[in-house]
């Protein structure tokens, strides 16, 4: 779903991400959206979720970072 204001449209997307080869913590994941209709008057459509281990009370846990 791509939104613009109060408009909103429905496309297509792909994406990938990378992990660490040592344990397969996903470091970063993307995704672009391709073909979008031209209702939310929106030429392109990107996103990218960073993670990193944070400790909470002991334990280390997967979050996203930026």
């Amino acid at each position: 779903m791509v939104r613009y204001r109060k408009m909103a449209a429905i496309g297509a997307y792909h994406g990938w991400f990378t992990a660490n080869t040592d344990n397969y913590d996903v470091i970063a994941f993307e995704v672009d959206a391709d073909q979008i209709p031209k209702n939310p008057n929106t030429r392109e459509g990107r996103q990218r979720v960073e993670y990193a281990r944070i400790p909470i009370g002991g334990t280390d846990y997967l979050l996203p970072q930026t």
